[in-house]
């Protein structure tokens, strides 16, 4: 059986996290994203739920800006990455219709 697959920005989130920390999956995510909060000084409330970051992979819900910053800091994305980002965190809204 085969399981869901990720919405247009899961694939980018879960490519970005392997890629730039070998973090795989959404309760990795989460965990490495709240151990960053904390050592940035930041509410590691922030970082969100091992299901919330599921969600926000399979497009159920939309991770809000706090989370998107977070991410970007955490993983030390370049200004390409982020483009790239922000663009499939828009795609879904492009494609909506």
């Amino acid at each position: 059986m085969e399981g869901r697959a990720y919405a247009a920005r899961g694939i980018v989130i879960d490519r970005l996290a392997r890629e730039k920390k070998q973090v795989r999956g959404s309760k990795a995510i989460a965990e490495f994203l709240r151990r960053r909060a904390r050592e940035l000084g930041l509410d590691p409330k922030i970082a969100r739920s091992r299901s919330t970051v599921g969600n926000y992979l399979y497009g159920d819900t939309v991770p809000e800006e706090d989370w998107l910053s977070l991410f970007a800091v955490a993983f030390e994305l370049t200004n390409e990455e982020m483009g790239e980002l922000a663009f499939s965190h828009s795609f879904r809204a492009l494609t909506a219709a």
